[in-house]
């Protein structure tokens, strides 16, 4: 499983480089971002070209998560292990403090460590738009988009209790 949480540009160069590669070794490709005009993830910096390719010629299934801007999580982090990694990203990103933010990539990741679970449904109708005309549509085991099962507030607990948890290595004495 690949989870891009940003830019296509290097899968788009992985998949043009060696294609059969990718069809023997990945199973599936979660893509966090929207199916309907992506405004950040599959136009910035000139990409949408690169994605467009991606979306129409990547040979395994591929979920578009597009879930987590009413997921707010973080601000349990100032209660956490100075330790914790993830604390210090939310730190800093909040200039000093600690706040909560919309969950879009951590809802691509649970979805692509835990697969969907009791937490998602794997909806296949309707289909998917470019900034630059380019449609695709959704089709079941081929290309699907997320929708949240739960609630925001329980999805944003499932995701603030893996994100405050201690890392291994203070756990394991």
């Amino acid at each position: 499983t690949i989870i891009s949480v940003g830019f296509l540009n290097n899968l788009y160069d992985l998949l043009q480089a060696d294609p059969d590669l990718v069809a023997s070794k990945v199973d599936k490709l979660v893509l966090m971002g929207g199916v309907a005009y992506d405004e950040f993830n599959f136009v910035r910096h000139d990409l949408v070209d690169q994605s467009a390719y991606v979306i129409e010629n990547w040979p395994t299934p591929i979920i578009f998560s597009q879930e987590g801007v009413h997921i707010r999580t973080g601000a349990a982090l100032a209660d956490t292990a100075e330790e914790n990694p993830v604390r210090m990203a939310y730190y800093k990103w909040f200039d000093d403090a600690f706040d909560d933010r919309s969950s879009w990539d951590q809802i691509a990741v649970l979805y692509g460590v835990r697969g969907a679970s009791d937490y998602f449904e794997e909806v296949s109708r309707d289909g998917g738009r470019l900034a630059n005309g380019y449609t695709w549509p959704m089709t079941p085991g081929h290309r699907m988009y997320l929708e949240h099962k739960l609630s925001t507030s329980e999805m944003a607990a499932i995701i603030e209790e893996l994100m405050i948890r201690a890392p291994a290595s203070a756990t394991s004495d």
